[in-house]
């Protein structure tokens, strides 16, 4: 949206479970999706070490393409990686209009909680997860202007803006493009239809099953105002908003906050979302004090 401008933050966990998906139907496993394919670039010397490049984008998505026999034209929604600066979301709407030349619609799980930095590909991956999974394409949350300078209806890319009810095939595609030009799309497909039987050796499906197909037979999150898979899907559903001004236990906003140019131990943030009551034991897991 035109009014962020990646002014937004926050802090989040998620985790999911990932096995073979022959495996996963064969042991009766609860399956949510299915993974695809998975492809990634990396757009090496560019303008600048945050600058996107359109070219790094596209090639990562269809190379995943590439991998697995889905027609990108049978997509009903892309994850946007949407960093919601000027350059980002234009680079990446005229990425998607290069590979979707049909049109597509996209959304982002930004507009509920902000920028995750390293985590922001997990979380958008457990929003696509969930919508596959109920059969609804959520809204995207806070979306009211949208950036000018993009001609959206050129490109055919449209933001999903209300919960629908998804019928037909249920693809889609999500993406997560880093700093430094690494850039990954994931094709995400509905689980398949499993006849149920007492004995789940036996349990059989009609569905095509790839020798390359993952299955995501579980999914955990700690995210602002989420402490569960189904409350985080109900706050997606609302379009709810989590920001808000940071508490001043994390840090004080009248000391360290300055608008306009950045300087030295300052930041031009004041805002974000913010996971509370969730204790880490950052040294075990060798999280990096950055993100601490």
């Amino acid at each position: 949206a035109q009014r962020l401008d990646h002014k937004q933050r926050w802090i989040g966990y998620g985790l999911v479970l990932l096995r073979r998906l022959e495996d996963a139907l064969r042991d009766g496993n609860n399956v949510s999706a299915i993974i695809h394919a998975v492809g990634g670039s990396c757009d090496g010397k560019g303008r600048a070490r945050w600058a996107p490049r359109k070219e790094g984008q596209v090639m990562a998505m269809r190379r995943a393409y590439e991998r697995c026999d889905i027609d990108p034209n049978s997509l009903s929604l892309i994850e946007g990686h949407a960093t919601s600066t000027a350059l980002g979301d234009r680079t990446e709407v005229e990425a998607l209009h290069e590979v979707f030349p049909r049109g597509i619609r996209v959304g982002s799980v930004k507009g509920n909680i902000g920028h995750a930095r390293e985590a922001a590909g997990a979380a958008g991956l457990l929003k696509g997860i969930m919508a596959l999974e109920q059969g609804i394409l959520p809204p995207t949350g806070n979306f009211r202007d949208a950036n000018p300078d993009i001609p959206w209806q050129k490109v055919g890319v449209e933001v999903q803006t209300s919960a629908e009810s998804w019928d037909g095939p249920r693809r889609m595609g999500c993406n997560a493009f880093g700093i430094g030009g690494l850039n990954y799309h994931v094709v995400l497909e509905q689980a398949p239809v499993v006849k149920k039987v007492s004995r789940p050796a036996l349990n059989k499906t009609t569905a095509k099953v790839r020798p390359a197909d993952i299955a995501i037979v579980g999914m955990g999150l700690r995210m602002p105002g989420a402490f569960e898979v189904e409350q985080f899907w109900q706050d997606l559903l609302q379009a709810k908003d989590v920001t808000r001004d940071v508490p001043d236990e994390r840090w004080r906003a009248d000391i360290y906050h300055s608008e306009g140019e950045r300087q030295p131990y300052r930041t031009y943030l004041k805002r974000g979302a913010f996971v509370e009551g969730f204790e880490a034991n950052w040294r075990r897991y060798r999280v990096p004090p950055k993100l601490i």
